[in-house]
């Protein structure tokens, strides 16, 4: 199995692995290796979030599942999770991230769209 960013990595805790990305890709998320990797990577990213100022942390966290969901051909739970990435950042008050999250949901939008 793949290393992923650890405690200690210099990784933002809002990146995806790309070794992640390609292993949900690969081999779905009903897989065991890839719900341990997934399981890991979030565990290890919760800590470092929670060990930062909030709430940006959290709002970009939730962002970055936003990944996991594509990978996995899951658009609905994309939309659902920048969804609440976007209420978070509208109570929070985190104009900049709200704008990027709206810029986001357009995109995912727009790309659905182009699919139909």
């Amino acid at each position: 199995m793949e290393n992923f960013p650890n405690r200690e990595s210099k990784s933002s805790p809002i990146e995806v692995p790309a070794t992640l990305i390609k292993l949900i890709q690969e081999k779905g998320l009903g897989d065991a290796e890839v719900l341990t990797a997934i399981n890991g990577w979030t565990v290890i990213q919760e800590q470092v979030v929670l060990s930062l100022p909030r709430p940006e942390p959290e709002i970009r966290f939730t962002m970055a599942r936003v990944e996991l969901y594509l990978a996995a051909g899951d658009r609905e739970g994309a939309l659902e999770c920048l969804e609440d990435a976007r209420c978070q950042a509208d109570q929070e008050g985190c104009s900049d991230l709200y704008q990027k999250i709206m810029d986001l949901l357009d995109n995912l939008e727009r790309s659905e769209s182009h699919e139909m």
